[in-house]
C-alpha cells in the first residue's frame, strides 16, 4: 500500500469517527488529526540520497 492510499484510507476513518462524533469539539479534533509515520516510512522520507 502506497503513502496515497494509506492517506485517503486514514481520511475514510477520520470521516467516521466525525460522524459519530458527539460535540464539535471532538469533531474539531478529529479534523486536526494527521497520521505518524512508522520509523521506517519516516527514515524513508527523510534519508539523504546517496
Amino acid at each position: 500500500m502506497n503513502n496515497t492510499e494509506k492517506q485517503l484510507e486514514f481520511d475514510k476513518v477520520k470521516a467516521v469517527w466525525k460522524e459519530l462524533a458527539l460535540t464539535e469539539y471532538a469533531k474539531n479534533k478529529i479534523a486536526e488529526m494527521r497520521p505518524i509515520l512508522s520509523a521506517v516510512e519516516e527514515w524513508m522520507i527523510r534519508r539523504p540520497n546517496y
